[in-house]
């Protein structure tokens, strides 16, 4: 860890027992044993308060894109349907508005009828039997 040979160790522990004596180098030991134990506990729990709120942020970021990427399938889905054209006599599909559908249903109402047709036929021939240089009226 501290890249520390055989001979530095030695040089170490004997300044460590000239500084302190041989007396007071189990107490020191014990305070420096406690001191590396309470910043070991620091440093693990400045870790997991770290990566506690960078889990957090990283789930409130994949919920955001969830909603953006639902709102942004919603846009896209109304857009396609205010943009789709509807075909004419495919079954689901929503009847024109409007001044087309207006004249539509006009020119639906005023077609002539089949019984509507065989009266104008009936009067056709009916004038035409009537008219001068003929005999009389003609049965069908």
């Amino acid at each position: 860890m501290f890249n520390i040979n055989g001979w530095e160790l030695a040089v170490i522990a004997i300044l460590f027992i000239l500084l302190f004596g041989p007396e007071k180098i189990p107490e020191v030991i014990v305070e420096v044993t406690r001191l590396i134990r309470q910043v070991r506990s620091l440093a693990d729990g400045a870790t997991a308060d770290l990566r506690r709120e960078i889990e957090h942020a990283a789930s409130d970021a994949r919920a955001a894109r969830d909603v953006l990427g639902e709102a942004g399938s919603d846009v896209t889905r109304r857009l396609e349907e205010a943009t789709r054209v509807p075909s004419i006599g495919q079954p689901g599909k929503k009847r024109e508005t409007g001044r087309r559908a207006h004249a539509a249903a006009e020119m639906t109402d005023s077609a002539p009828t089949s019984t509507d047709a065989d009266a104008d036929a009936d009067a056709i021939s009916v004038d035409t039997a009537n008219a001068p240089g003929t005999e009389g009226p003609t049965e069908r």
